[in-house]
């Protein structure tokens, strides 16, 4: 058919401002399927786009445009309408035919195309008939080709379906009428608003791409804050009394109490079943879903569910705890104490968010402090009174409220009663009652000491004891202290926890104490550890005897396994093999009976790699897996690299370690150290310089000597010369790893350690004096000294000293 340029536009609408037509809605229009259905809720600018795209409309097709109104609310009054519209724009119908006869009649005696368009279809036959028309229409599409309807309203229809089945039928809805950010920023110029790409991006975001709110925003004085939340509450109240029903409302403000939902929850809220309900709310545009393994979740867009959270306020102010205590239900269930203190708070239901709080204390410190920061906050002054733990949460909100301080700990922490009891009982031992912050302060550090969060598990410990001298409480003194040397000996600060025990209230741990199962007995466990931990990590002469002395228990408990711990640190380089093979074997059972994925788990799997390092069996230690999120696994890992050479997956390794969050101390040195070996072993020598500086410094700080074992003495002297001060860092109790069983290598001087270094890639004196710009006969006499210091009498001798594999000379490594 030829295009009648000519073609008289319908008489239309005014739309006020400017208009914009996403690419997808054009095309479907453009399209000229014999059906099309435009179905979206008030305010997704169903008028606008027809009245853009009819007034562009070049395809020689004649339009007609009808508004319906309520007049078309029965049958009769929809297809009265019709007919008088046909009248109007000169398709002549027959008087003496009822209306609905008239419109048939005509259209079957069309000569030419015509495109009826029907807005507000919503209107057509509301008040019952509407099925019979759908069927009347779509029977008109399928008999004439040369009749074309175009339909656009707020409720789905059985035209759409019916349609979709027996004739060419495009559909758009709310996803093809939404605004993009580039919608935005070009309408935003087109009424002269700059605006921001960025706030563009938000707006979209915050009303789900919603035209009608969107464009009302535009308007506002302030171009940065768009989203007219009085127009938003406007169009949902409309747009839930355009459905009719109570239970779409009901559906819709008990559900915008959660962030987001599944059908599940949603039927547990609202006590119907989501399907229909859920249909109606994605078909007007409101919710959107994501999709994963576990199914569909539902969420309303930011500023949809605001005006729904505040339409239920005003009208429902009774919904929301309701809400509340359902989803209460709902987390006990799911075994999530965080989210059951978050619901009980909103709920405020004070007795059960006492109860969450003293019952999983520790967990909560450790995997959501933040939840108890808005329950302390939002609590009455009373409630908090009356708790020691939400009045601790208070008083150090700074802490619990600065992520770097208080973070998210990496390993799971379980609320242990038992052992609340039992400090509970020291501190009861010469007063009435315990000192409940005190005790919460102390299962804080406790919690974030096997959480991996060494500093705010100090900090706990060392309040707990600050309280105590305050509050003249030597048993809270003493209990904050022996924690506090522990905490500070785990961490790798030997010199701190070594002050802290030699405090008069702490030294009384030390000290014969009363029957196994006491908390007595418990804060000897505990001070003894740190002891020995200080002696082994200062490479102390008498660190055999500290982990000796060491007070043991049959609970197999963390303390259990700290101990573990230190004997086996000790076994690795002061020990005889056949300790270091029996030590690796108690590690071994301790695995066993570790809380899986803890921290303690990670700790001893950390000291197994060193046993079997020593015990010869490198390749064996790199077979052990890590989960490797936290510097204690990255390592470990480091560790067995380098006892391997794998000196490049050594430095990555360690170098994870160094970058981690909430490293320790430990192994903060330690994979310093192991850095500086394989710096030195991959001939990065500047970098290993750099790197071995840092660890000597972290080395001084805390009192750590232990850690240099990583790597062979020769490297150690190579790095760090004659200086004696340096030199004392050398963990002399104990033989080097790498002759394990052999006496200590003697010091070298500076230039023997060069010497030393170049034979690796050099096999005789001239090679050696070329490499350090030294004459041949200079080079020879240092070589003869590096031989006789050694023991050795050929280079292949000197460089299994080293730990090292000769090489073809003049070849790098």
């Amino acid at each position: 058919m030829a295009v009648d340029c000519t073609m008289p536009t319908p008489r239309l609408p005014r739309v006020p401002g400017a208009i914009r037509v996403g690419e997808r809605a054009r095309w479907a229009l453009n399209a000229g399927y014999p059906l099309t259905v435009i179905r979206a809720a008030r305010g997704f600018g169903k008028t606008s786009v027809l009245v853009s795209w009819l007034r562009a409309a070049r395809d020689g097709i004649r339009s007609i445009y009808v508004a319906l109104n309520e007049r078309a609310g029965s049958e009769e009054g929809f297809w009265a309408t019709l007919a008088e519209a046909l009248d109007v724009a000169g398709v002549a119908t027959d008087d003496e035919l009822l209306p609905r006869e008239r419109v048939v009649a005509a259209i079957e005696q069309l000569e030419t195309p015509l495109r009826l368009v029907l807005d507000d279809f919503h209107h057509a036959a509301g008040r019952g008939g509407a099925a019979s028309i759908d069927d009347d229409l779509v029977d008109l599409v399928r008999n004439h080709d040369g009749f074309y309807l175009v339909v656009a309203g707020r409720l789905p229809r059985m035209l759409e379906t019916a349609g979709s089945i027996s004739v060419g039928t495009a559909v758009l809805g709310p996803e093809d009428l939404k605004f993009t950010a580039d919608d935005v920023v070009a309408l935003a110029n087109d009424i002269g608003v700059q605006l921001k790409e960025s706030c563009a991006e938000q707006i979209v975001a915050d009303l789900g791409g919603w035209p009608g709110a969107i464009r009302a925003g535009l308007t506002n004085t302030d171009p940065e804050n768009v989203v007219d939340e009085r127009r938003v509450a406007g169009y949902l109240e409309a747009v839930l009394n355009d459905h009719g029903s109570g239970e779409l409302r009901d559906f819709a403000l008990r559900t915008a109490v959660p962030a987001d939902f599944d059908s599940d929850l949603a039927m547990i809220l609202t006590g119907q079943q989501p399907g229909a309900m859920l249909r109606l709310l994605r078909n007007s545009g409101f919710l959107r879903v994501v999709r994963d393994r576990n199914g569909a979740r539902f969420s309303y867009y930011p500023a949809i569910r605001r005006a729904l959270r505040q339409l239920a306020k005003e009208t429902r102010p009774e919904l929301k705890k309701q809400v509340y205590e359902a989803l209460m239900s709902t987390a006990a269930e799911a075994q999530n104490p965080a989210l059951v203190l978050h619901h009980a708070a909103r709920a405020q239901r004070w007795d059960t968010a006492v109860a969450v709080v003293e019952r999983n204390w520790m967990q909560l410190l450790t995997t959501d402090p933040q939840v108890l920061l808005r329950t302390a906050d939002g609590a009455p002054t009373r409630v908090v009174q009356d708790d020691p733990r939400l009045q601790v949460v208070r008083k150090h909100r700074a802490v619990l409220a600065d992520p770097e301080r208080s973070p998210r700990t990496p390993w799971p922490v379980e609320d242990d009663p038992g052992l609340a009891a039992v400090l509970a009982d020291w501190l009861m031992a010469e007063r009435e009652s315990a000192d409940g912050e005190g005790l919460a302060l102390v299962l804080w550090g406790v919690a974030n000491l096997r959480g991996g969060n060494p500093d705010a598990a100090i900090y706990a410990f060392n309040r707990a004891r600050v309280r105590g001298h305050g509050a003249g409480d030597p048993a809270l003194m003493t209990l904050g202290g022996v924690c506090l040397a522990l905490a500070h000996a785990l961490n790798g600060e030997p010199e701190l926890a070594h002050q802290m025990l030699r405090e008069p209230d702490v030294r009384i741990a030390l000290e014969p104490q009363p029957a196994a199962g006491s908390a007595g007995t418990m804060l000897s466990i505990a001070a003894t550890v740190a002891r020995a931990l200080i002696a082994v990590d200062r490479a102390d002469p008498a660190a055999g005897e500290a982990v000796r002395d060491m007070v043991t228990t049959h609970e197999r408990n963390d303390l259990w396994a700290m101990g573990v711990f230190a004997r086996a640190q000790h076994a690795a380089h002061g020990e005889t093999p056949e300790e270091v093979f029996r030590q690796a074997n108690q590690v071994r059972a301790a695995l066993r009976q570790a809380v899986p994925g803890s921290l303690a788990q990670a700790v001893l799997r950390s000291a197994l790699v060193e046993l079997l390092i020593a015990g010869g069996m490198a390749g064996v230690a790199s077979g052990i897996e890590f989960r490797l999120d936290h510097a204690v696994e990255w390592t470990a890992r480091a560790k067995a690299y380098l006892a391997r050479n794998r000196f490049s997956q050594a430095i990555t390794s360690a170098r994870h370690a160094v970058e981690a969050p909430r490293v320790s101390l430990r192994s903060l040195v330690e994979a310093h150290v192991i850095l500086a070996a394989a710096y030195h072993g991959s001939d990065q020598l500047p970098e290993a310089r750099v790197v071995f500086s840092r660890a000597v410094a972290l080395a001084h700080a805390t009192g750590q000597r232990r850690p240099f074992y990583l790597m062979p003495r020769a490297v150690f002297d190579l790095l760090g010369g004659a200086d004696p001060a340096l030199q004392r860092l050398w963990p002399a109790s104990g033989p080097d790893p790498a002759t394990t069983g052999a006496a200590p290598l003697p010091t070298l001087t500076m230039r023997e350690a060069e010497v030393l270094r170049a034979l690796e890639q050099h096999d005789g004196p001239v090679g050696i004096a070329g490499a350090l710009g030294v004459s041949v006969n200079t080079a020879k006499t240092h070589l003869r000294s590096v031989y006789r210091k050694l023991g050795v009498g050929s280079r292949n001798e000197a460089l299994a000293v080293l730990g090292r594999e000769p090489n073809r000379p003049g070849a790098g490594h």
